[in-house]
């Protein structure tokens, strides 16, 4: 039995990030497949890029249970 792409993609290794400011403040959170790609996609186009002080992420073996952690 063929597996549809979207559930597929739910069970693949995902991992939650969250930015912060100096004041340890929660500036953004994401959700991706793609750490490092994602975290240069902030840096080159978003304005609270340049408040960033620090990151937290979190690694989950499924999309499904990093979407839960993310809301």
């Amino acid at each position: 039995m063929a597996r549809d792409k979207s559930t597929h993609l739910n069970e693949e290794p995902t991992s939650v990030y969250r930015y912060y400011d100096r004041r340890d403040l929660l500036l953004y959170v994401g959700i991706t497949r793609r750490g490092t790609a994602r975290n240069s996609e902030h840096n080159a186009s978003k304005s609270w890029w340049q408040y960033v002080v620090r990151q937290e992420v979190s690694h989950y073996s499924t999309r499904r249970a990093a979407h839960n952690m993310e809301k």
